[in-house]
């Protein structure tokens, strides 16, 4: 399943019509994009990644998984509009600001905002993300060896060079 399936299931499990998320590393976690300046929204039929002009040709290359929205002025109005059929909101509240959140409560008048926590998601690790991480120990620990080897030769010489100066 792509990771972005994993933000339905939530959604499911935790009674959500629908999530906003602004931590720029459960967005990329989800879709793949590396930006900034972005939200994404998900309900129960689709992922929206919410920017603006400088990042729509880098979301749309790599947030494939999402529709990309244009965000004109202000990206709060669009997230409301979005988000106008939903009862119950859930937001990734350790990423908000005080203002972020004073503002979508009064665009989403009348919605329950519920703060979730997301990062549990990120924990669990998927098959290719295992074979990437034991991939990153073997190459450290090759690297390890070889430092091993050429510290070893260093310590060597030197103590060979110390050996020929007692004896001068």
């Amino acid at each position: 399943m792509p990771r972005i399936g994993k933000i339905f299931d939530f959604l499911e499990k935790e009674h959500l019509d629908c999530v906003v998320i602004k931590d720029v590393n459960t967005i990329r976690y989800l879709t793949g994009f590396r930006g900034d300046s972005s939200i994404l929204y998900a309900d129960d039929r689709r992922a929206v990644l919410v920017t603006d002009g400088r990042y729509l040709y880098q979301a749309r290359a790599e947030a494939k998984c999402c529709h990309i929205v244009e965000y004109a002025e202000n990206i709060w109005h669009t997230v409301a509009e979005l988000a106008q059929d939903a009862k119950i909101v859930g937001f990734d509240g350790d990423y908000f600001t005080y203002n972020d959140f004073n503002t979508l409560q009064e665009l989403l008048c009348g919605k329950e905002l519920k703060v979730i926590d997301l990062k549990y998601i990120r924990m669990v690790k998927d098959k290719r993300e295992l074979e990437l991480m034991w991939r990153a120990v073997k190459i450290a620990d090759e690297a390890y060896l070889r430092l091993l080897d050429a510290w070893n030769t260093i310590c060597a010489a030197w103590e060979q060079k110390n050996s020929l100066l007692k004896l001068s």
